[in-house]
């Protein structure tokens, strides 16, 4: 999974480094429930706030698009969405 999600990243011009273990953002694999991603922390197949979404794509110094583009592909879904940017 972090081959694909840092392959992906890097195709998408997304100026960050995938980790699992430390570092700012990691990415879990997740159960089948979903669970509640943080800015610090996305688990696949997760859930996100579209508040956090924007936090990420701001502390990341990338664009909605990019960040939406990237919770896509992990599947995260945004949740409480406020503007429909994603």
């Amino acid at each position: 999974m972090l081959e694909g999600v840092t392959n992906f990243v890097q195709e998408i011009s997304v100026p960050i480094q995938v980790q699992t273990n430390g570092g700012y953002l990691s990415v879990k694999e997740s159960s089948t429930e979903r669970q509640e991603s943080s800015i610090e922390v996305l688990y696949v197949n997760g859930r996100i706030s579209c508040s956090t979404a924007r936090a990420i794509a701001s502390h990341l110094e990338i664009t909605l698009s990019q960040t939406g583009q990237l919770l896509d592909h992990l599947k995260v879904k945004i949740r409480q969405c406020e503007l429909g940017c994603f």
